[in-house]
């Protein structure tokens, strides 16, 4: 990178700058999207969760419940609660009112409440699922079996986690890849400044030294050949100059000889018509005499 120009109004800072924005924020927007659907996901695979287990045991605790076999129901919910979407449960006689129930190692049991009649295990944001107990076509009791909703943010804390780590792992690798991509597309760049630099100098031999078939060997070609040019145009302006400025002297030389020469010319000239006036002179005087010697050779007959 030229060291004229600051790195905060650099090509490179711009490009992976202005990337990274606009990638972080389609990046946030796409992760709070995978949240809410990695929520309902797990809202709806626990739910399956429970249904499933629920109504596979639904058959046992009808069969102990009509044989009054605590134990067997004991046992029955001791099972279903190792399913890791379901923290209690509970099952009840239509006549006779609570028989069973049973809690996960995450509930403490002596929390029980049945007063609480949604939430007698003293769950935060409990959900609760109740499925009837059936024989011979009549109802002889119920299951109720309590989730929570802190399920759910676990699940999705820890996928979010996954999915953040990953963000940030491609945001990185994503800038490294453009800051050295900026980089090896700007260094022709900056060498063709350094020789635009020169040029603004004078200094017209300099050459661009860049051998690539890409664009910026193309424009580097380019650039040689324009300063090849340049000096020529330069190079013939000069001469013409000197040939104008010779000739221009030579000129001036030629003005003032035809000068002297009219000088020359005006002062004979000026001589001639001064003996041309004297001859005048001589020749009236002459004529005078002439007369006058005439005059005295006629008195004198």
């Amino acid at each position: 990178m030229n060291s004229g120009v600051k790195f905060k109004h650099s090509l490179v800072f711009k490009i992976v700058g202005t990337t990274f924005i606009i990638y972080s924020l389609v990046t946030i927007v796409i992760t709070f999207y995978q949240m809410y659907n990695e929520f309902t996901l797990t809202q709806k695979r626990i739910a399956n969760d429970i249904i499933i287990a629920s109504t596979s045991i639904n058959s046992t605790l009808v069969e102990a419940m009509w044989n009054v076999d605590d134990e067997l129901i004991n046992v029955t919910l001791g099972g279903l609660v190792n399913n890791p979407s379901i923290l209690g449960s509970i099952v009840y006689d239509t006549g006779s009112g609570l028989v069973g129930k049973s809690s996960s190692e995450e509930v403490i049991v002596e929390n029980f409440d049945l007063e609480k009649i949604n939430n007698p295990f003293n769950l935060n944001e409990p959900t609760s699922f109740n499925f009837d107990l059936i024989k011979d076509k009549e109802v002889i009791g119920s299951l109720v079996v309590y989730s929570s909703e802190n399920l759910i943010w676990d699940s999705v804390i820890i996928r979010s986690k996954i999915i953040v780590i990953n963000k940030v792992i491609e945001i990185s690798i994503l800038i490294l890849v453009l800051f050295f991509l900026s980089k090896k597309i700007l260094k022709p760049l900056n060498i063709i400044l350094t020789s635009v630099n020169e040029i603004s100098k004078g200094n017209l031999e300099t050459v661009v030294v860049y051998q690539s078939n890409d664009e910026f060997g193309q424009v580097a070609d380019s650039f040689n050949k324009m300063t090849q040019e340049l000096a020529n145009i330069i190079k013939t302006i000069a001469t013409v100059s000197f040939n104008i400025s010779n000739s221009t002297q030579n000129m001036e030389s030629g003005n003032k000889n035809i000068s002297t020469r009219t000088n020359q010319q005006s002062s004979s000239l000026e001589e001639t018509a001064s003996a041309m006036e004297e001859i005048n002179s001589i020749v009236q005087n002459n004529a005078e005499d002439a007369k006058n010697a005439n005059e005295i050779t006629q008195r004198a007959q």
